[in-house]
Formats: structure tokens, C-alpha cells, sequence
């Protein structure tokens, strides 16, 4: 779950807990370029830019998280002897090898 503030597709602003994911929407009539979302177990529709931008959102979290993640390995990497870092490389390259 994500805390989000976004405008439903009739301007009003929201802010509550998400579950990520975005579903076709349950309006009548012409509801292209609309998606709908639940924000706190309850259902809003958004349009196509807010899709967008949360989306965009997702992925610089999710690559802030990787590149974190990233840090840590390299600095314990580093914190190795040299021939713990050539084990450490060795098994990588036995473990991911493309045949």
C-alpha cells in the first residue's frame, strides 16, 4: 500500500492509502482516457495524466530502493578481502552465466 494525494476525473482530491494498481472504470458513458483506483478500500476514478504520474512515481521509488539496495552491496563488497571479493565474483559468474 502507498500513500497517495491525487484528483479524481471530477477535480475533487483525494489522499489515502492505495493498493498500486489500476482497474478499467465503472462510469457511463465515454470513459476513455478514465481509470479506476481504490484509495482506503473505496473506488475513485482518475484520468489519464494522474495515471501517468503516479506511475512515474512508482518507478523513481522503486528505483531510489534499487539503487540503495545497489550501495550497500557495493560497500560490503568492498569491505571483503581480495579473495573474498574473487569467490564472491566467481560464484556470480558460475550462478548467472548465459549459455
Amino acid at each position: 500500500m502507498k500513500q497517495i494525494k491525487v484528483q479524481t476525473w471530477k477535480g475533487n482530491i483525494v489522499e489515502g492509502e492505495w493498493n498500486e494498481k489500476f482497474y478499467e472504470p465503472q462510469v457511463e458513458g465515454n470513459s476513455k482516457g478514465i481509470w479506476r483506483i481504490y484509495i482506503n478500500n473505496e473506488r475513485y476514478h482518475i484520468k489519464e495524466d494522474e495515471k501517468e504520474r503516479l506511475i512515474s512515481e512508482l518507478t523513481t521509488k522503486q528505483l531510489e530502493k534499487d539503487n540503495e539496495r545497489a550501495r550497500i552491496i557495493k560497500n560490503e563488497f568492498n569491505k571483503l578481502s581480495e579473495e573474498g571479493r574473487k569467490q564472491v565474483l566467481e560464484y556470480l559468474n558460475f550462478m548467472y552465466k548465459c549459455d
